[in-house]
């Protein structure tokens, strides 16, 4: 949690918003076919779960996971709750969203 600490007001400036220079642009996420899990928690200072969707709908083989109750990192807030989310991940592309406007969101 120490590095995510201190790399957050590098990436969120306190007073001006999002570090627009760390940001990978949206039609480069879109190219990635790479089946991905994004397990994110609904109270992350640095972005909730409408953030949360707007990201993984960039990214076209990609699922949803909100965790309620935790922030950023969700995995050291419930590890116990992220580590079940490791064991279901899917382990080809045909169990994935094939479209970017499609989630999987569970409480």
């Amino acid at each position: 949690m120490r590095n995510e600490i201190a790399t957050t007001t590098r990436i969120i400036l306190p007073l001006h918003g999002m570090n627009e220079r760390v940001l990978l642009p949206a039609n480069l996420l879109a190219g990635i076919q790479t089946p991905a899990r994004f397990v994110w928690g609904e109270d992350d200072p640095n972005g909730g779960a409408e953030i949360a969707r707007q990201f993984v709908g960039l990214f076209p083989n990609a699922e949803l996971e909100l965790m309620s109750g935790v922030g950023h990192p969700p995995w050291m807030d419930d590890p116990d709750r992220c580590a079940g989310q490791r064991v279901r991940a899917p382990r080809d592309s045909s169990s994935m969203a094939a479209k970017s406007d499609q989630f999987s969101v569970a409480a």
